[in-house]
């Protein structure tokens, strides 16, 4: 867990916390194992759980996911646990997006040590 993990934003929600962050492949890994950045990207993507425009890179404790968007560069949090099976899937994943940061760089800058509550 980083030492600055807390996501607040002035939006109303509630602060989100970084659980951990996914690992960057290097050599001597098993390049399809799901705690690399690459192999966790494309299995989700496999399975629909996240548009292929987002790079998971980092969780929450809830199994919820922080993703670079592929498209703008912005920060997103993507919660897992707001699928609907009324609506599409397409629908579904548009919906459990919301911008944290315009960036990696102020995601990251804008970690906070406590949630603020």
């Amino acid at each position: 867990m980083p030492n600055r993990s807390w996501v607040v934003t002035d939006d109303g929600c509630d602060p989100m916390q970084v659980a951990d962050f996914k690992y960057i492949f290097s050599d001597g890994g098993n390049p399809d194992d799901t705690q690399y950045i690459g192999a966790c990207y494309k299995l989700m993507c496999e399975r629909q759980v996240i548009p292929h425009t987002l790079l998971l890179f980092a969780f929450d404790d809830g199994g919820n996911f922080f993703c670079l968007d592929l498209l703008n560069g912005a920060v997103m949090f993507y919660a897992v646990d707001t699928f609907r099976s009324d609506v599409s899937m397409a629908a579904n994943q548009v919906a459990a997006q919301k911008i944290v940061a315009a960036s990696f760089e102020g995601f990251i800058e804008g970690l906070e040590y406590d949630s603020g509550l």
